[in-house]
């Protein structure tokens, strides 16, 4: 057993399952906190790992238990969204630093706007419409967006 955190530790899903020896009915705790009609999404559960060896020994136990094929850590892939992709392109395209912060502070980190507000918001960023670099600033930023800017190993392994 590990210890229980969060939402799941109220579950009787992780009590059946030996993750935890909390029985929740015994406990009278609250199952909503764990699956609720509101969320969006299907619950998870988290487990807190030790560090150090005991982390790589508790790893190594489960590509031992379940085979190469049937455990696996976990990505964190990070795509572009609308600041980002906006710097970075900003950047490819040598626009001065000024107006690369302006880009960048136009668009909120989930935007996707469309061509035409795209367009405004690159005039209120104080390029003229007629920039030279501004048809390849919408292109490219219509290109880039969505895509991955870089992978690493989620934090939960």
């Amino acid at each position: 057993m590990v210890q229980g955190r969060g939402s799941a530790a109220n579950s009787a899903v992780c009590y059946c399952l030996g993750i935890t020896p909390v029985d929740p009915v015994e406990s009278d705790l609250v199952f909503e906190r764990f699956l609720n009609e509101r969320r969006k999404g299907w619950p998870d559960i988290d487990l807190d790992l030790p560090s150090g060896d005991r982390r790589e020994a508790v790893i190594q136990e489960i590509y031992r238990r379940y085979g190469k094929h049937g455990a696996a850590m976990t990505a964190n892939v990070i795509s572009y969204r609308g600041r980002s992709a906006a710097r970075e392109i900003g950047k490819a395209l040598n626009f001065p630093p000024s107006i690369i912060d302006r880009f960048s502070h136009l668009f909120a980190s989930g935007d996707f706007p469309h061509t035409l507000e795209l367009e405004s918001q690159i005039e209120q960023a104080g390029l003229p419409k007629n920039h030279p670099r501004m048809p390849a600033f919408i292109r490219l930023y219509h290109a880039i967006y969505g895509l991955p800017r870089h992978l690493g190993q989620h934090s939960g392994g």
